[in-house]
């Protein structure tokens, strides 16, 4: 279930098909009856339709036979004799059941053989009741669908530990049962098909083929984060979700059918779910998962189960709540500033605490991290990720002690779990710790480290425990490799091991026993990094995690990266003037393939180096122009080999000249008007960027529609030959008289020059050879001025077409006389238009004036009056939603403003990450404007705007600007997004926006703009296609009909509120108040209504009294009318 958007409903071709909801199934009682399906399904089938229903048959035979069998042959759980006993029985119930049904009207859709369950098409009452007074027939259940529980986390749960002991999950299967893998990901083995050497052994849809591996990204995401956590172990890539966006009951029940017919095939051991619905305050034994889940048990798969993201505290979802599952709700990993969930937030955030939205009751089973968990490269949130940890976690036990029980596997989960309390509920539960689980019960033996010399330094560990410094010694369990790093402080070198290592490369110790080492230091004398560099010319620093210093070698100097953690960078960098040859020498000893030395130009790498390396020179060509030199070096998520570290010396650069000029007009002066035939004094400047000469080359001046002056535009056919050539770095001007083509037609025009028109030159920048005039030329017979002005408490822009007025800066323009100008004014953020004076008399942002002579306008602006415009009265804007491409919610803030109190802030968002917030609808042609202010790092992470995903500029470093884009008339979605790149954080790492103008939204089409507005508003999330359509077309028959469509919407608005995707959210009286006077009047109650209403809630008054209350309102009844509905 994806908390960010709500799925999507494909049942739309009535309305009582629209509301199929996720029903919480009935307690199974002795005989089981037609009640115990969904009222949907029990109508429906009285209205002579047809339904699938799921049949469950008792199990008791097959239960107690398998059990004896498992005791008579001592095993732990039932192996594939038992299991296909266990089908026999089943398959003889079930053959009974039918023989006495031949002649009723049912049909078996799926049999599914090892479960004693299948699912039949039933098409009269009758056939139901005569089925269920069959011998066996334990209940009947409804087919309902149940949704993804959408929502850096190994260190958290110290896997990287567990793997550096052996534990990776080694010969065991995950079945994930979600929307499938996409196994073309490189995490998988970039795969052409399951099996072999790809991570994914098998890959079935279970649910109607989409065509696709995955068309949602959930379950690639999923099934990363199990191989993330066992990176040896194999996925089962089981898809039960349809294309609607749901996992339909018997799809999934075929799936686990299927994972226990093939257990010993893929030695699968265990199940992911990250799916589920519906809720339940106690373990629901009579649940549809009941049995098929405890099947998969008893044949030794066990089943880890999202405990869903609805902020419930008493209660989870199904199948999470049946009696065998391995329940799994969500923490958060690290600190990560305030969240907002939708329905519920955290402020602030710290590791191992619990999230809002993740569902809790006194019989969850673990918590694992579950909040933007990145793997696959994709980033989700949601008690889905925290699953996979646990399915991963079990793979790894079940591996490492395959002959322990089932029930032993989880005991280790949970006894050696971090104790967590969730404090909403004050329920304490075990988030998982794998390492203490998988060397519980191990023998450990100590390891003393000492350090000895007169210069100092560091020891730590991988895995964790020794940091001497301040921790010497650690236990082990029996049979750890345990690697040991040496860091030198600075003026300290390291000299080598003694003890239970040798040698001055990282040191592996193997607790076979106890252990003792020692790491001598030397002290030196400190060396700049100009000095350890052999370079003191260029100018040099450092940043990153801990920064490079210069160190003595045996044999040299060097500089040396900083002591940095997993996940980190330590960067050392300089400016180079080019172009020239920069050559240096550089060394690594690192984990192979995982901890790299980088070197980069602006950004871009060039080299790179992993593993063991020794000594290698690299030279590289630097370009004309200032350039950024970095050396780079970073660490993965885990693990540390070798001396942790990289090395750089005897850096030079030799300039060199270019081999090629650069010419560029840098300035062009025209006259502001002239006429057809007629002579104009004009003048250029041209320069040589280059280094080398220029040889002859033509210098044209050209006539331009618009700012951009190109070889295709019009020549005046004058210009200057430049017959000596320009030198490098020289500046010449070319200046006289032209005469303007007779044939030119009366406008307003630019005029600009271009350099080398004729291309006799070979430059190293051929882009940068034209230039306009900052003014414009208005060209005729005879010429008219038009005088701007701009008055007011307010301020704003005016603009003309034809170009020529920027009013701003250019207020004064001739036209040609009789040239018809049409004058647009765009208030700046926090100002309104209020109208025209002088010869425009319009009161509308836009007017025409005929230029039959000399005219002048003035546009007037005030000042927006005091209440909050953007975010409007100071709350989230109506309508704007979070993608579900977005990594981080962008927030309310009130940090910063440009014009009141509020504005919105992106989210806190990690490298390679986007923090993104938009809105759709129908505008009409118009501006869409705004100001934002950014503090980050410059040129590398942006805030950007987009226009129907056409990005439409960006903007990076520390500043703020107000700026405005034209909108074309019809349906668009405007999106804002903070991204990051892959490292490094300046400034406040954020981007904020405020005073957002757009076009107000087209009345042609107000009814789906209020459509979309109902479900952004309640459901908080974007009509699907389907459903729009059911609403319109109702809306349409009505108008059809001469009829009334207002209560086309309140049946809408009756429907959404009382949904299941609504109801359950849980919302307080206080929300759902506030939720009335924002669906239906747009706008935030007063403090009277809302105690009104508050109390009549208390006294007894339904939510669906009070909303009628609100639809049938004189405000309503007007806010429609004002729409024109």
């Amino acid at each position: 279930m994806g908390h960010h958007q709500p799925p999507t409903t494909a049942l739309w071709s009535r309305l009582l098909a629209v509301i199929l909801a996720l029903t919480v199934v009935t307690a199974w009682a002795e005989t089981p009856t037609i009640e115990d399906l969904s009222p949907e399904d029990r109508a429906a089938l009285n209205q002579g339709h047809a339904i699938e229903v799921i049949v469950e048959f008792d199990q008791t035979e097959a239960a107690n036979m398998a059990a004896e069998h498992k005791r008579l042959a001592g095993l732990r759980y039932e192996d594939a004799a038992i299991v296909a006993e266990r089908a026999r029985s089943y398959r003889r119930q079930k053959e009974r059941a039918l023989a006495a049904l031949a002649a009723e009207a049912l049909t078996i859709q799926n049999d599914y053989e090892y479960l004693p369950l299948f699912t039949a098409r039933v098409r009269s009452p009758a056939a139901l009741r005569a089925l269920l007074r069959q011998d066996g027939v334990k209940a009947v259940h409804s087919n309902i669908r149940l949704r993804h529980m959408l929502r850096e986390s190994l260190p958290l749960i110290r896997q990287p530990e567990v793997i550096a002991q052996g534990g990776g999950g080694a010969g065991a299967t995950v079945a994930v049962l979600d929307t499938g893998v996409d196994y073309s990901k490189q995490d998988f083995g970039s795969c052409a098909a399951p099996g072999g050497v790809c991570k994914v052994v098998y890959a079935q849809d279970f649910a109607p083929d989409d065509g696709a591996l995955d068309d949602n990204d959930h379950g690639t995401n999923v099934a990363g984060i199990v191989l993330g956590v066992a990176p040896s172990a194999r996925i089962a890539a089981l898809d039960v979700f349809r294309s609607d966006g749901f996992a339909y009951s018997n799809d999934i029940i075929d799936a686990i059918n299927w994972a226990i017919a093939n257990r010993d095939t893929y030695n699968i051991v265990a199940m992911n779910l990250s799916l589920g619905g519906g809720e339940s305050s106690s373990p629901c034994a009579n649940d549809l998962f009941a049995t098929p889940i405890a099947n998969a048990r008893a044949a030794g798969i066990l089943a880890a189960i999202a405990s869903g993201n609805e902020n419930l505290k008493d209660a989870l979802g199904s199948p999470a709540c049946v009696p065998a599952a391995v329940s799994v709700g969500a923490v958060y990993d690290s600190a990560q500033g305030n969240r907002s969930w939708g329905d519920c937030a955290d402020r602030p955030t710290q590791a191992d605490q619990v999230t809002c939205f993740s569902n809790s009751a006194s019989f969850l089973t673990l918590l694992a991290p579950g909040s933007t968990i990145t793997a696959a490269g994709i980033s989700m949130s949601g008690t889905s990720q925290a699953t996979p940890h646990v399915a991963g976690a079990i793979a790894v036990l079940r591996a490492a002690y395959p002959n322990e029980s089932l029930d032993a596997t989880i005991a280790r989960l949970t006894n050696t779990g971090v104790p967590v309390t969730d404090a909403a509920n004050g329920v304490t539960k075990p988030r998982i710790d794998l390492f203490s689980a998988f060397t519980a019960n191990r023998t450990a033996y100590p390891l003393t480290v000492d350090k000895a010399g007169a210069g100092s330094g560091t020891v730590s560990s991988n895995p964790a425990g020794i940091n001497c410094g301040n921790q010497c010694q650690a236990e082990f369990a029996e049979g750890t490799t345990v690697n040991l790093t040496a860091i030198p402080d600075t003026g300290s070198v390291f000299d080598g091991w003694s003890g239970a290592c040798t040698g001055t490369a990282a040191c592996a110790v193997s607790m076979d026993g106890a252990r003792n080492v020692t790491a001598a230091f030397t002290a030196v004398s400190a060396l700049s990094l100009g000095e350890a560099l052999d370079n003191t010319t260029l100018n040099w620093n450092t940043t990153g995690a801990a920064g490079w210093q210069g160190v003595q070698l045996s044999n040299r100097d060097a500089a040396r990266s900083g002591a940095i953690g997993d996940d980190q960078r330590s960067v050392l960098q300089t400016s180079i003037t080019g172009p020239g040859t920069l050559t240096f020498q550089w060394r690594v000893s690192s984990e192979l393939d995982f901890d790299f030395v980088e070197f980069q130009v602006d950004g871009v790498t060039q080299f790179e180096i992993s593993g063991i390396q020794g000594w290698e020179t690299r030279t590289v060509t630097i370009g004309a122009g200032v350039h950024q030199a970095q050396w780079i070096y970073r660490k993965d998520g885990s693990v540390s080999e070798g001396e942790d570290a990289g090395w750089v010396d005897a850096v030079t650069f030799t300039p060199t000249q270019s081999n090629q000029p650069n010419l560029t007009v840098t300035q062009v002066i025209s006259p502001a008007n002239g006429m057809p035939g007629g002579t104009i004094e004009v003048s250029a400047a041209v320069t040589n960027q280059g280094d080398v000469a220029a040889g002859s080359f033509w210098l044209a001046f050209l006539l331009s529609s618009d700012a951009a002056i190109a070889p295709g535009d019009v020549d005046t056919g004058w210009g200057c030959t430049f017959n000596e050539g320009l030198a490098g770095g020289a500046t010449n001007t070319c200046s006289g008289e032209i005469v303007i083509p007779s044939t030119l037609a009366p406008g307003t025009y630019y005029l600009g020059a271009y350099a080398d028109f004729r291309s006799e030159v070979t430059e190293s920048d051929e882009t940068n050879n034209g230039l306009p005039a900052d003014n414009v030329i208005a060209i005729a017979n005879s010429v008219s001025s038009l005088v701007v002005t701009r008055t007011g408490t307010g301020a704003g822009k005016v603009s003309s077409n034809p170009v020529g007025i920027d009013c701003g800066s250019q207020c004064n323009v001739n036209f040609p006389t009789g040239a018809v100008v049409t004058l647009t004014a765009v208030p700046d953020p926090g100002s309104t238009f209020i109208g025209w004076n002088g010869d425009c008399a319009a009161s509308a942002g836009s007017c025409l004036i005929t230029l039959d002579t000399d005219r002048n306008a003035t546009a007037i602006f005030s000042t927006t009056a005091s209440a909050e415009v953007f975010p409007r009265n100071g709350v989230w804007p109506v309508g704007w939603t979070t993608p579900v491409t977005s990594s981080v919610d962008w927030s309310l803030a009130s940090d910063w403003a440009e014009e009141g109190r509020y504005s919105l802030r992106s989210g806190a968002i990690r490298d390679n990450q986007q923090s993104q917030v938009e809105i759709s609808g129908n505008f009409q042609a118009g501006v869409v404007s705004f100001t934002f202010y950014i503090s980050s790092e410059i040129d590398y992470d942006w805030l950007t705007f987009s226009i129907d995903g056409i990005e439409q500029n960006g903007w990076s470093g520390e500043g703020q600007r107000s700026v405005s884009f034209p909108l074309t008339a019809g349906f668009h979605t405007l999106r804002w997004a903070y991204e990051k790149d892959e490292s490094v954080a300046l400034g406040s790492d954020a981007a904020w926006i405020d005073s957002v103008s757009l076009p107000v939204v087209s009345s042609g089409d107000a009814a789906t703009t209020l459509i979309t507005h109902y479900y952004v508003s309640i459901l908080r999330r974007q009509p699907e296609p389907d459903g729009l359509v059911f609403w319109q077309q109702l809306i349409a028959e009505k108008r059809a009909q001469g009829l009334d469509v207002k209560p086309v919407f309140r049946d809408m608005a009756s429907f959404f509120f009382n949904s299941s995707e609504y109801l359950n959210r849980n919302t307080s009286n206080v929300e759902f108040i506030t939720n009335l006077y924002l669906t239906f009047f747009q706008r935030e109650p007063e403090a009277g209504g809302l105690t009104f209403w508050l109390e009549q809630l208390a006294s007894g008054v339904t939510r669906n009294e009070a909303m009628a209350g609100f639809l049938f309102s004189q405000e309503f009844t007007d806010f429609m009318r004002a729409l024109g509905l």
